[in-house]
């Protein structure tokens, strides 16, 4: 609420700083305390805070499209997808909670479909970028999701200029939402191959001994 209440410039983005700031040390304060040193904790917080401020950056300049349905669309593809990739990650709760949040984005995408004048809402990628962020740091710190797999994933919102070029180009919106959301889909299930291979390998060989 607050960060649709002000406008756009340095007090929004100060307020984005303290929000991932207190992300990140909820989310790794047991690394901080018991497994880093101070020099290479500063050096991680440091470069996930830059990094979740842009993947926030990035998915609220796609809310601010003229196309109602691309986000909440986009949104819901990258949160199942992630839901399975944290699965196969090994944890089951982190799939679960993305998967949550899924439906929470379908009925967004409802919303969007019944009033596309009134969403999606300025700041309602907010949430839907700190939930995300948090399940992917989890599953990174915290079971085996693949750094590889994390990058793919946080890339999926920068397919909406995918889309623009496309209308740009004169393409009808249905095909160049079709052309974003095909190279979301690409990266998503980029994003899964490893995933995929190590539960595969993991269930082959269930006692590591091949």
């Amino acid at each position: 609420l607050i960060e649709a209440g002000l406008p756009v410039g340095r007090g929004r983005w100060l307020l984005r700083l303290v929000v991932v700031a207190g992300l990140l040390w909820t989310s790794l304060l047991p690394l901080v305390r018991y497994a880093w040193s101070a020099l290479v904790a500063a050096g991680w917080m440091a470069a996930l805070e830059i990094a979740v401020l842009l993947f926030w950056g990035a998915v609220e300049s796609h809310v601010r499209r003229d196309e109602p349905l691309a986000t909440p669309l986009s949104l819901l593809l990258l949160s199942v997808g992630s839901s399975g990739i944290l699965l196969l990650s090994n944890s089951a709760l982190l799939g679960q909670l993305a998967g949550a949040l899924a439906a929470a984005l379908a009925a967004w995408l409802l919303m969007g479909l019944l009033r596309p004048r009134k969403f999606p809402a300025r700041g309602s990628g907010a949430a839907a970028t700190l939930i995300l962020a948090g399940l992917w740091l989890q599953g990174y710190f915290y079971a085996d999701l693949p750094l590889s797999s994390l990058l793919l994933l946080a890339l999926v919102p920068v397919t909406a200029a995918a889309g623009e070029a496309l209308r740009r180009r004169g393409r009808s919106r249905v095909m160049a939402l079709s052309g974003e959301l095909a190279l979301a889909s690409l990266l998503i299930a980029l994003a899964g191959i490893s995933p995929l291979l190590a539960s595969l390998r993991a269930v082959s060989d269930p006692y590591g001994m091949g």
